[in-house]
């Protein structure tokens, strides 16, 4: 064979520019089956062999090619061979405007705009080596070699009697890819990939597993025991039909103690005594603390490792020339960039949209602040690459977050009302950008993207409404399936989840297969939504059909409390303590109990409690911590916010917090990078901004305070805090029509600290229009001294009245009102010494007493 053998992949309707292409390489020189192959010959041996000894793959794509059965074989072999040989070469020829299999995307270089004669001239020219603006092979590669330590523990693990290997490590940084090539290049057998969730139990598992090895699905009524029979029966099936058995995502089975779900340990101690013939792969971000210790004797744990800066380099270039093939981007950059990503593969690949879209210092500096791998990087690049994301894009992503198990195209294209080209070019665009990828022919979202949109999913008032929708469509498709089908098992799942979400529980019983599981998970998730109600209601059920269900019976007592059923809530507690569950969460639950109910000693009390036997817990740092600062005790508060953030510096509830006490401790410094970070991680998150807001407020930045106020309402115009702020400014900029306007959005009830608010803002309008008492009163009326805003406009009020009263004379009532701003702007100062309003105020009280 030559050195430039090509192997051309096309429908025998295109075969005449096809012949055109052979002849002007060569007879010799391609593989052409019509002058290749004889008749007899075995046509998929002769086609991998064909494919096996070419140094060049070309597919000429078009509407007809892209049905056929036989090129996808090809396709499959060539990528098969592409990811074993360096020298090969895979081209993609778009001879019609046609949809190409995702997995070619990386590899498109000629298109249908350019004429017949210019793309068979660049063929030849490709394959003659003639044509060197290709992307290197070595680019695509390169990403995929740093993997030999995991494969090889695998190859070993292999041959000495292990059952079990868990591929461990943070989300994103490989796991899966290991199980991938470790089944290529170890076992050498197909992949059974099952990608697990919270929603699964017993009967979730059981009939997936069948369908995935075409066995007898259980009915609906089938006892626990013969569940798992049936689960074990159908992993032993699919390991005769000779694939490895991958569960993707195992620590969604795993609880918040590191136990995994009693259901599966009984299947893996069954499996240990039956025996399994090849290796169970497993690939989880934390590892269960309650495994016997004969599981252990044949189990493997295999770290994941970060990957050396020079592969990612690699990563970062080849997805930089995927996401923009025309974009220049220095080399030595590269190189730096590559270093804040800490050995991350999916924060790289992420930041290379920030880096096409924006430039690569501003990745630098999104990540010069993280000095070890973490998620928070990839959370982060999330954030940043979400802006540009049109509407469009936004709500695929955000009915693939919904669905959460995967959706076509073709849903895709129902539930928005748009043509099925339309969609295809989104979900080409947002492939590009990593946010979503095909597995098993289900379009999937990436689950970081996912956990980042279910956030504002739970405010939006139409959640349940979006649930019901797409419900109502996923059971539509279950006519269109047998029941046996792993299609069918999806879309009842989904349906299922779906419906009571949207309090539509009648409906999801009448489905063929009752997920219990998914009962819980919705339980959960319409607790984060704000709807403990219809929580509760599913707790309830759970607890009547297992009322040893500690894990929701404490859900329960998170219900009752936000439902402000106090008594009940901590009558659950007393049940829970007897059963010596969890006492960290136990005391921190009573712990929000007291807090609630204002009895700040018994709270702190049993914070402390929980904190002595858990010191990494998050809820519990969180609100200890606000507690502390609340009763004043503001350097303990830093303490223990500094100890949070330092765990999850992207949480929305620690970071902002943490930034309070930072400013009130005078370390603006410190405060400012942290907001600019979470606006950037959070871009729709209204309140992050009212915050960056505020913060130059006090800075005295008033344009950056007055934009950031601007976008918060625009974001939310139901956060009246950030209303009241922006009518604030608009005063200090003496837009007072707009302040009124904003004013008056506001509804008549509101809690009581906003009323304060809103009433010192109508003061400041009182002062412009002379009516200084009655702007006092305005204020007076509340406990104003925790509010540096509302001192400042006191201390205004009384330098006003004080100069009134220094131009007739009256130096004593002029000093007494003096001494009052005084007393207002020292209070301030102590609790905000930045606050660059309140010291202006206070140099000029002092500059009249002089």
């Amino acid at each position: 064979m030559t050195s430039r053998y090509a192997f051309l992949s096309y429908s025998s309707k295109d075969s005449q520019f096809v012949e055109r292409i052979a002849t002007k390489l060569g007879e010799k020189d391609v593989f052409l089956d019509k002058w290749v192959l004889d008749a007899g010959d075995i046509l998929p041996s002769e086609l991998a062999r064909g494919i096996k000894d070419s140094n060049y793959f070309i597919i000429i794509a078009s509407k007809q090619a892209m049905k056929s059965r036989w090129i996808k074989y090809e396709i499959n072999l060539a990528i098969v061979q592409w990811i074993r040989n360096q020298n090969f070469k895979i081209i993609v020829v778009k001879i019609e405007d046609c949809e190409v299999p995702l997995e070619l995307k990386p590899f498109i270089y000629i298109d249908v705009n350019i004429p017949p004669d210019i793309a068979i001239d660049k063929i030849v020219k490709i394959v003659l080596n003639q044509e060197k603006d290709i992307i290197p092979r070595e680019d695509w590669n390169i990403s995929i070699i740093d993997r030999y330590d995991e494969i090889g523990a695998i190859e070993r693990a292999s041959i000495s009697g292990i059952k079990f290997i868990f591929l461990w490590g943070i989300y994103g940084i490989g796991k899966s890819t290991v199980a991938l090539h470790a089944c290529d290049r170890v076992f050498r057998k197909p992949i059974a990939h099952i990608y697990l969730t919270r929603g699964y139990d017993e009967l979730r598992l059981a009939v997936e597993m069948a369908a995935l090895s075409k066995t007898d699905l259980p009915k609906k009524d089938t006892s626990h025991r013969d569940l798992l029979k049936i689960i074990i029966n159908s992993i032993k099936e699919l390991h005769n039909q000779g694939k490895v058995i991958f569960f993707d995502d195992f620590d969604t089975l795993i609880d918040d103690e590191l136990n995994i779900k009693l259901f599966f340990y009984e299947i893996l101690n069954e499996l240990n005594k039956s025996g399994v013939n090849i290796p169970i792969l497993f690939a989880t971000s934390r590892f269960p603390r309650n495994i016997s210790q004969e599981i252990e004797k044949v189990a493997l744990t295999i770290k994941v490792r970060q990957m050396d800066d020079i592969y990612i380099q690699a990563i970062l270039n080849k997805w930089v020339r995927l996401s923009d093939p025309t974009k220049k981007i220095n080399s030595g950059s590269i190189e730096i960039a590559s270093k804040e990503l800490h050995g991350y593969p999916l924060a790289a690949k992420l930041a290379a949209n920030i880096i096409t879209k924006y430039s690569i210092e501003s990745v630098i500096q999104d990540l010069s602040h993280f000095k070890e791998i973490r998620i928070d990087a990839a959370k982060q690049l999330i954030g940043r690459s979400k802006e540009f994301l049109n509407e469009d894009k936004i709500s695929i992503l955000k009915i693939l977050t919904v669905a959460e198990t995967g959706l076509t195209q073709y849903d895709l294209s129902k539930l928005l009302h748009k043509d099925i080209e339309f969609i295809r070019r989104n979900i080409d665009e947002l492939s590009s950008y990593q946010f979503v990828f095909f597995e098993r022919n289900w379009l999937q979202i990436l689950p970081l993207m996912r956990d980042y949109l279910w956030r504002s999913l739970f405010s939006d008032k139409k959640f349940k409404k979006v649930c019901e929708k797409i419900a109502y469509h996923t059971h539509n498709q279950l006519s269109r399936f047998s029941p046996n089908s792993e299609e069918f098992i999806h879309y009842c799942a989904i349906t299922y989840k779906l419906y009571l979400l949207s309090d539509k529980y009648k409906e999801a019983n009448e489905l063929s297969f009752y997920f219990r599981g998914e009962i819980k998970e919705a339980a959960w998730k319409l607790y984060f939504a704000k709807d403990y109600k219809l929580s509760l209601n599913y707790v309830n059920l759970i607890l009547e059909a297992n009322p040893h269900d500690n894990g929701i019976r404490f859900l329960k007592t998170r219900c009752l409390t936000r439902l402000e059923l106090y008594k009940e809530a901590l009558e659950e507690i007393d049940l829970l303590e007897h059963e010596n569950y969890a006492l960290y969460k136990l005391y921190h639950a009573k712990g929000m109990i007291y807090k609630l109910r204002n009895k700040n000693s018994e709270a702190l009390r049993e914070f402390k409690k929980g904190l002595e036997i858990r010191r990494d817990y998050l809820p519990l740092l969180r609100d200890y911590g606000d507690l502390l600062d609340r009763i004043g005790d503001t350097m303990r508060a830093y303490e223990i916010m500094s100890v949070a953030y330092s765990i999850q510096p992207r949480d929305k509830y620690i970071a902002p917090k943490y930034v309070d006490i930072l400013e009130k401790l005078g370390k603006i410094d410190e405060a400012l990078p942290i907001l600019k970070d979470l606006v950037i991680t959070f871009p729709e998150e209204a309140s992050f901004r009212h915050k960056l807001s505020i913060l130059y407020s006090h800075m005295d930045r008033g344009d950056e305070a007055h934009r950031e106020a601007s976008t918060a309402v625009a974001l939310d115009s139901n956060l009246y805090e950030a209303v009241m702020h922006l009518a604030a400014l608009e005063i200090k900029r003496e837009n007072y029509e707009r302040a009124k306007e904003l004013l008056k959005q506001l509804p008549e009830t509101l809690p009581k600290r906003h009323r304060m608010i809103r009433d010192t803002i109508m003061a400041e309008l009182c002062i412009k229009n002379g009516k200084l008492e009655t702007a006092k009163r305005l204020i007076t009326q509340y406990n104003f001294y925790e509010d540096p805003y509302c001192l400042n406009v006191l201390a205004k009020i009384e330098l006003i009245t004080a100069k009134q009263y220094a131009s007739i004379n009256k130096i004593d009532l002029a000093e007494e009102c003096i001494q009052e701003g005084l007393k207002y702007t020292k209070i301030g100062l102590k609790s905000f010494p930045n606050d660059k309003s309140i010291h202006f105020i206070y140099e000029q009280l002092n500059s009249l007493l002089k």
